[in-house]
């Protein structure tokens, strides 16, 4: 009869969760838990829902409990590894995800999850490891594409990153952040035209992203080549970067004085670089500050800054 009415219960609960009510599912978990104390799955169920409540802390004791009863239960050590990682508390988490690996040394989320916690360790090489274990046992995993090639950049390997930045792409052309990160690298290599191509699918995927606003921004506002500059839409970008930032970011302010001067409102990008200046300082931003000085003597000149070959 528990069985029964336990089923009953998880029925109304998954109802209930497709409707994003949460709390009300919650309360059949907790039934299904007091009806079978001993089921280790009610209790990652009750736990997992908690979690998307934001009671961290009980989802946390819920995981343990399962743990503590079957220290080889792979999916309470993830789940309790995710809410770890979420309250900041990263090497505990990696233990867990460690644990994942030691039961089940082919599970690529847990390979991923690992290689980022070796990033914020500083452990590059350690982390492409995980990384390339991960994509070795699931080839088709997005993400550790995406890890991979933001690893690889870091280490300064270009080519490799590209690769990688492409696979992502090849497998998916909504990844904003893939599309933002190749474009920079291309524009480095000296590809403007498809910088400008990746940094437009960007913006159109996540378009209220100050960073590459600004990125594409600044690209239309000093180009070298005249025929890719275009003033007035550097302009809009910027000024929407700057407002999303309220206007507390030096480096998109630098930006919108240069797109300014680009469009010949060259009053306007002196107020700007100013006050780009200015915040530049307050943040000990020395080296910034000091090209926004060789700038500001520009549009002072009425000359647009346009960037070196």
């Amino acid at each position: 009869m528990d069985k029964l009415l336990a089923q009953l219960h998880l029925s109304l609960a998954e109802a209930l969760l497709r409707q994003d009510n949460v709390v009300d599912a919650i309360a059949h978990y907790r039934h299904i838990v007091e009806l079978l104390p001993e089921a280790s799955q009610a209790r990652i169920n009750l736990g997992n829902a908690l979690m998307a409540d934001g009671k961290l802390e009980e989802a946390m004791d819920l995981f343990r409990h399962v743990l503590n009863q079957d220290s080889t239960f792979t999916d309470a050590h993830f789940n309790l590894a995710q809410a770890l990682r979420s309250v900041g508390k990263l090497e505990e988490a990696a233990f867990h995800f460690e644990e994942i690996l030691r039961h089940n040394p082919a599970d690529p989320h847990a390979h991923l999850n690992l290689g980022s916690w070796l990033i914020s360790q500083h452990k590059i090489e350690e982390a492409i490891d995980h990384y390339r274990q991960a994509l070795k046992h699931d080839p088709e995993y997005i993400e550790a594409h995406y890890e991979l090639a933001r690893a690889l950049k870091f280490q300064g390997h270009v080519s490799a990153a590209i690769m990688e930045y492409r696979e992502v792409l090849r497998r998916t052309l909504n990844h904003g952040r893939a599309h933002f990160d190749l474009g920079m690298l291309l524009y480095r290599q000296g590809n403007v035209g498809l910088t400008i191509d990746h940094l437009q699918e960007t913006i159109r995927l996540i378009p209220d992203w100050p960073k590459a606003l600004n990125a594409a921004s600044w690209i239309w506002a000093t180009c070298p080549d005249a025929a890719v500059r275009q003033p007035a839409t550097a302009v809009r970008l910027a000024q929407k970067a700057a407002t999303l930032t309220g206007r507390r970011d030096p480096l998109i302010l630098d930006t919108l004085a240069a797109a300014y001067a680009a469009d010949g409102q060259f009053e306007m990008a002196i107020s700007t670089a100013q006050a780009a200046l200015e915040l530049a300082l307050s943040n000990q931003a020395q080296t910034l500050a000091d090209k926004i000085r060789e700038r500001l003597e520009l549009y002072r000149q009425e000359q647009p800054y346009i960037e070196s070959v």
